[in-house]
């Protein structure tokens, strides 16, 4: 799934609850994760479980590392995908 044909538009966004050191994410295939804006963690109940996400998708530039050596579910510096205003229903 390429998000950049998403950012500045309202999407619905399929994908799977995760937590990261970056905060909550929507895992939406191998190798695609977008942040969840307003959420920092997901529930434990939610780990795991798929949600439709709609909201703008916005694309943010990060100048930070993972303040981990452990957590490769989330690159290092540079271009992350957010999905802003959101509004959840796990399915």
């Amino acid at each position: 799934m390429d998000l950049s044909e998403y950012v500045d538009k309202e999407s619905i966004i399929f994908g799977v609850a995760e937590n990261t050191v970056f905060g909550a994410i929507l895992r939406c295939g191998m190798a695609t994760r977008i942040h969840v804006a307003g959420i920092s963690e997901w529930n434990d109940e939610d780990v795991g479980a798929a949600f439709e996400v709609t909201g703008i998708v916005v694309e943010v530039q990060c100048d930070t590392a993972p303040n981990t050596d452990n957590d490769s579910s989330m690159p290092g510096p540079g271009k992350r995908y957010v999905i802003e205003n959101p509004v959840l229903q796990r399915i």
